[in-house]
């Protein structure tokens, strides 16, 4: 041995060593196959590995078993036992291949716990990547608390205290076949959310898999996916037998192929992890099983060894295949970047709700900057379309070639317009057998392929559509629909709209109209339904115009419109979901319908899906400029309530105060006795600072009906002005009366620290920080609720962790004022005046104005730097 080992060069002992782990780690058939593929292009790596594993065999198992005898006792903590003077222990609830996890009670601070130490025989000390671990603070990661070291009869041990989970693990649950599409996408976006948060605090798992997922409920009853195991001891020189994680470590079946070469794991190798994980949620399987054959040949055992590492998954679903070919691409460099990527490619595309505050909505979408107009100077730009054959039914194929012949002649008769389409024909695709993106990509030069199946189930044709980007393997937009044989000739129609709509090309030839014998019907459905009073009035209206005109894509809309403001009104999910049949009618005509924009963008805004949102907001506009519709609707019915109330809005998110006053004013004159009413006057009274006009009018709201936005505004007016005690009361009503908020108790702490109540603050504080990381587990791209948290960490002293979500908040949407807003006092709080003032160089007078009357920034108003930026806006 002596000699064997003065062969090996000091640079090269980490990587021998480590694939002499790996391989000692699987039977002694597999172990010289194992090496040849790992080692094919270097012969002498495999000659010195190889030599050491021949060695293992002869001297039975030195490298792989300990110096000494493990000890009899399996169970060193037993219940009852004090650890440190402060944890009892309650029972073990579980075991590893290193560590064992106890339920304990934190006797000093009352509350249940987890504790984790290493096995024995395992290095004492926890790893640093176990260290590092205690900075993450999300909730789709198992809290680690602490790391302790106690005394026991065994001698020293460090442990862990960890957040407590009651649950079953990932791989338990997925053991009774796969799950539903919604649930599985939940847990797939949680758990990048969560693995995100753990390589942004510089923590690499390293052993990711599905039994290291634990399915809990939060505290909101919300399912909950906690990514359990980031790190624990080994002992030295351990093969796969006994550690099942670290450096060169890992599972088997979720070890990425540069790991099975003796390479360190890194943030790509826990994305191929966390694909195969998202393989088993597709499909329940996982994608590459080992093969254990004693009969294989080491040449056969070589070859499957070699295609384990080079060849993609087997195919499972459209729409996940292309993310689960990149997260598990052999090469680390052609897989997602970051879990964050992981998560916009895993972003949901098909329809749910849309909010009924069409205006608003689409006008804050706007306001943020998320969407920009394009100069009408601007080149026109070209893109590349192939339409590829869809997958038939043996009696639908004749079927499918004729309706996707019909939809390229759709697509080859636009307008001219700012953007122009190179149509791939279907019959190129079938001539060159081209059948994926990158084929299409390669072979026909397409930016962009429209694929799916058509089939024939109980006498109706379901269609699948999917546009893809060919180079990020990203699919843009999914289309589903069923059509009884008489309505087939919408089907060309759709696929075409849906690929205009995507790619904002002009739009198709043919028009959404409502013909004369369900005009009628319509067009009074629509003025009964903005009133609530004769909303129950308009939906047998609506309903008679689709029965009049099933064919047309605005009678289903408007129907999808007044039920889900039926919803609004009564909370009765069924009228939600009626609403959600009439506007998947809707798309399945003509997606690329103005109206049928602006409620998709609704879907994806709520969704967090941002920029998709933005794309549908965009595309409305492109067929329907909305400012000029508002003006047509007052001119159509000046005393309807809501005109008004859309075009202050339409003001008010463009900074215009005073216009959106005056609109607001005629508002409340035409609907006195509406609540929301004076709140929406109030709401530019307090942006102006016109504190005495805003408390009137939220006054007279809360006389009417008292509601939580009416209460806390009141309390925000009462804080500008610095009468922080008078504030208290009506924040913690508003919480009360509320559905509780990271604002919201963001807001209340601000006061009590202000009123010098700090005990209440930071309790308040926490509070919100809690929400808002709650909220962000279920939409991680929520910007605003990335700037709330950021803040609240700064308060709580987290300065590192409010950096880093304050940043994250801008690279989400860094043009949204109110996102802006907070970074500000974000910034400020933690002292950082040189991130602030780069912040305020380009924002609206209206926020420096804001700014210039916020309580807390009175060291940010005495900067000469702030002064100057007043002067220039002519702010006094």
């Amino acid at each position: 041995m002596e000699n064997l080992a003065m062969q090996v060069q000091p640079q090269d002992d980490d990587l021998v060593m480590g694939l002499v782990e790996l391989a000692l780690g699987r039977s002694p058939e597999e172990r010289e196959a194992y090496l040849q593929s790992v080692c094919a292009d270097n012969s002498e790596l495999f000659a010195r590995v190889w030599k050491y594993v021949q060695w293992e065999g002869r001297m039975n198992g030195f490298l792989l078993d300990p110096l000494g005898e493990p000890p009899s006792n399996e169970h060193p903590l037993e219940p009852g036992e004090i650890l440190d003077g402060r944890f009892r222990i309650v029972r073990e609830v579980a075991r590893g291949g290193m560590g064992v996890v106890y339920e304990a009670i934190d006797q000093k601070l009352e509350r249940r716990i987890a504790i984790k130490t290493a096995k024995a025989n395992f290095q004492k000390l926890l790893p640093p990547e176990a260290r590092n671990a205690t900075e993450i603070s999300h909730p789709n990661v198992c809290k680690i608390f602490e790391i302790h070291t106690a005394s026991t009869e065994e001698g020293e041990i460090d442990f862990l205290t960890m957040e407590f989970l009651e649950g079953e693990t990932l791989e338990r649950r997925l053991r009774s076949g796969p799950l539903p599409l919604e649930e599985a996408r939940a847990i797939a976006r949680q758990l990048c959310a969560g693995l995100a948060e753990a390589h942004r605090n510089q923590v690499v798992h390293g052993d990711l898999k599905s039994s290291n997922v634990i399915l809990t409920t939060g505290a909101d009853g919300t399912n909950r996916a906690v990514i359990t195991d980031f790190g624990l001891a080994r002992k030295p020189g351990a093969g796969m037998r006994a550690a099942q994680s670290g450096p060169l470590g890992g599972t088997p079946d979720y070890m990425a192929p540069e790991l099975w070469k003796g390479q360190k794991a890194t943030v790509f190798s826990d994305i191929y992890a966390l694909g195969v994980i998202l393989y088993e949620l597709a499909c329940g399987r996982r994608p590459h099983e080992l093969i254990h054959d004693q009969n294989a040949t080491t040449v056969l055992m070589s070859k499957l060894w070699q295609d384990r590492l080079s060849r993609k998954p087997p195919r499972v679903d459209a729409k996940w295949d292309p993310i689960l070919a990149r997260c598990l691409d052999p090469d680390p460099a052609e897989r997602f970047r970051s879990a964050d990527e992981v998560a916009r490619a895993l972003a949901p595309r098909s329809r749910r709700w849309f909010m009924a505050a069409a205006a608003a909505v689409m006008l804050a979408v706007l306001s943020s900057g998320v969407v920009t107009y394009r100069q009408a100077t601007a080149p026109v730009e070209s893109e590349s379309l192939a339409v590829l054959p869809f997958a038939t039914n043996a009696d639908t194929s004749a079927l499918a070639e004729g309706l996707l012949l019909d939809t390229g002649d759709q697509l080859r008769h636009l307008k001219p317009g700012k953007k122009r389409l190179t149509l791939i024909p279907l019959n190129d695709a079938i001539q060159n057998k081209v059948d994926q993106p990158a084929k299409a990509r390669t072979m026909l030069g397409a930016k962009y392929i429209l694929h799916g199946a058509l089939r024939k189930e109980t006498g109706r044709i379901l269609v699948t559509a999917y546009l893809t980007d060919t180079r990020a393997l990203v699919q843009l937009r999914e289309f589903r629909a069923d059509y009884a044989p008489e309505e087939l000739r919408n089907v060309p129609i759709a696929l075409a709209g849906m690929v205009t709509a995507t790619l904002r090309l002009p739009p198709l030839s043919v028009k959404a109209t409502v013909n004369p014998a369900a005009y009628p019907d319509y067009a009074t459905g629509i003025s009964l339904s903005r009133r609530n009073p004769t909303l129950d009035s308009a939906i047998p209206l609506l309903e008679r115009a689709v029965a009049a005109d099933a064919g047309s894509p605005l009678t289903h809309a408007k129907l999808a419109e007044a039920e889900w403001l039926k919803y609004q009104v009564t909370k009765d999910p069924q009228w939600a979901q009626r609403a959600l049949v009439s506007l998947h009618n809707a798309e399945q005509l003509n997606p690329d319908v103005a109206a049928v924009r602006f409620l998709s963008g609704f879907v994806h805004e709520q969704e967090g899906q941002y920029e998709q949102a933005a794309a549908d907001y965009l595309r409305a506009i492109d067929l329907e400029p909305n400012y000029d519709a508002y003006r047509k609707a007052l001119e159509v019915d000046p005393n309807y309530w809501r005109n008004y109330q859309d075009l202050g809005t339409f003001y008010f998110y463009r900074d215009a105060y005073d216009e959106a006053i005056q609109q607001y004013k005629k508002l409340v004159e035409v609907a006195p006795d509406l609540p929301a009413s004076h709140y929406a006057l109030a709401a530019p009274y307090l942006n102006l600072g016109r504190y005495a006009d805003a408390e009137e009018e939220l006054n007279a709201a809360l006389r009417l009906q008292e509601f939580p936005n009416a209460r806390e505004g009141l309390g925000l007016s009462l804080m500008y002005q610095g009468r922080d005690r008078e504030a208290i009361p009506h924040l913690k009503r508003a919480i009360e009366i509320g559905s509780p908020s990271a604002l919201y108790y963001l807001n209340l702490g601000t006061v009590l620290r202000r009123a010098g109540i700090p005990s209440e603050s930071q309790e308040a504080y926490r509070k919100g920080k809690e929400l808002a990381e709650a909220a962000l587990a279920q939409n991680p791209r929520d910007a605003i609720e990335n700037s709330n948290l950021a803040y609240l960490c700064a308060r709580l002293g987290e300065d590192r962790r409010a950096t880093f979500e304050a940043a994250r908040a801008l690279q989400i949407s860094d043009k949204n004022m109110i996102v802006r807003w907070m970074v500000v006092l974000t910034y400020e709080a933690l002292g950082r005046r040189d991130l602030t003032l780069p912040l305020l160089e380009d924002a609206p007078a209206s926020i420096l104005d804001r700014l210039n009357r916020f309580p807390d920034l009175a060291d940010l108003r005495a900067d000469p730097r702030f002064k100057q930026l007043l002067v220039t806006h002519d702010i006094r």
